[in-house]
């Protein structure tokens, strides 16, 4: 990625499908998310770039909204690589830090819109379109640039493709275990009067950014961990790139994360749905649901407890925990109450180890063709995971105890 300096902030010119900066300690400027050179833009142009930046800005300020809500969910990204179980702990940990300077970013925005406003007036920007002055000039010259942190990019490009996206996930019926998920680009152009073709490459380049910022944010984490084979499993060798998108195989990257949640006493809200199949339709309709509730062990032993919510000390105001929502084809054929049924079977293995039975049978990759590389490391404890899952129910093809469909940060208090 080529970098260059405005006013002492980075600020990234084209995305690298190679070589990018690690630039978590410093503050990066929002331009940077443009899809294009801020140089090349100049003349009639000009005036195109000035409200493309505005609606960003105009996103961030819906950013900060669901930020001081404690609205986590609209930061759930679909992102195209098999990778919501990292953005879910990433935007836990941001919401637990409180690491967005939200009062100072609004004041910031708003006089940066101001200004914008002020340029875009006819008797301002027409002069300036008649010169060869470029974008970037302008956003330094009139005092333009917004700073952001690492965490507050996160939270802006979490949050756009949260916002194009169209999911059937809270339908009550649906034809398949598989949440079935797609993009509408319009969706942005509430924000401002922009082309479809600028907020096409938009999403291009924020999804290739978060994908590769996911990435290093579990390689970052997984360096810390005494575990040399989850360490080779996180390493660049098992690192592939699917449509321009960086991805860690599932399983291992579902391990750093649970780690992750322990050390930071997150909590972990597991929320089934049992469906009942409609044998004339074949049509699945949710029939009951139920939420368990888990804290980590107070002595971080790399395990989680189960808390009756009512009696908890952690539902306070908006504390971010870990949903891992999922179903359960019931079989009728016992006829017992589901959850009577239900919970003595969750209860009879740690929590943790469902979860990672589940990632151990979860496509590694999003092209399976890319399982190769799985298939040559002999880790004993995924051999085992992929074991637990198929002889008790916790997979695709025997959903009869618990299958993961999503993984996301929500308010414990919202449950």
């Amino acid at each position: 990625m080529n970098i260059q300096m405005v006013n002492g902030l980075s600020s990234e010119r084209e995305l690298s499908d190679s070589d990018f900066n690690d630039l978590s300690r410093a503050k990066t400027c929002l331009s940077s998310l443009l899809p294009y050179d801020l140089e090349k833009k100049t003349k009639g142009t000009l005036q195109v770039a000035l409200k493309e930046y505005k609606t960003l800005l105009e996103i961030f300020s819906d950013v900060l909204k669901a930020f001081k809500g404690g609205l986590w969910e609209t930061f759930d990204a679909l992102v195209g690589e098999n990778a919501c179980q990292i953005r879910a702990i990433k935007i836990a940990l941001i919401a637990k830090n409180n690491s967005c300077d939200c009062s100072y970013l609004e004041e910031r925005i708003q006089e940066i819109k101001n200004s914008i406003d002020e340029l875009l007036l006819p008797g301002n920007i027409n002069p300036l379109m008649a010169t060869d002055i470029t974008f970037e000039k302008v956003l330094e010259r009139s005092d333009l640039s917004l700073a952001l942190t690492d965490d507050e990019l996160f939270l802006l490009k979490s949050y756009i493709l949260t916002e194009i996206k169209i999911s059937n996930f809270n339908d009550t019926a649906f034809s398949s275990f598989v949440i079935k998920e797609v993009t509408n680009h319009k969706k942005l152009h509430k924000y401002g009067n922009v082309s479809a073709a600028f907020l096409d490459k938009l999403v291009k380049k924020i999804r290739s950014l978060l994908s590769y910022k996911s990435v290093e944010f579990i390689k970052d984490i997984g360096s810390n961990l005494n575990d040399d084979v989850l360490t080779e499993m996180i390493s660049d060798e098992f690192i592939v790139e699917h449509n321009r998108l960086h991805c860690l195989p599932f399983y291992w990257s579902v391990k750093v994360m649970l780690h992750s949640m322990m050390q930071n006493d997150i909590p972990l809200i597991i929320h089934v749905k049992f469906l009942d199949k409609d044998l004339e339709t074949e049509v699945f309709n949710i029939a009951e649901e139920d939420c368990l509730f888990f804290i980590p062990e107070q002595n971080k032993d790399g395990s989680y407890r189960f808390v009756e919510k009512q009696l908890s000390d952690i539902d306070k105001n908006n504390h971010p925990a870990i949903v891992f929502e999922g179903i359960v084809l019931q079989n009728r054929k016992n006829n017992k109450n589901d959850k009577d049924f239900w919970r003595p079977l969750i209860f009879s293995l740690p929590i943790t180890e469902i979860i990672l039975a589940n990632a151990a049978v979860h496509r590694q990759y999003p092209n399976s063709r890319l399982e190769s590389l799985i298939d040559q490391h002999n880790d004993k404890r995924y051999e085992e995971h992929k074991k637990i899952a198929k002889e008790k129910g916790f997979s695709f093809d025997d959903p009869n105890s618990f299958l993961i469909r999503h993984v996301y940060a929500s308010k414990l208090n919202k449950f």
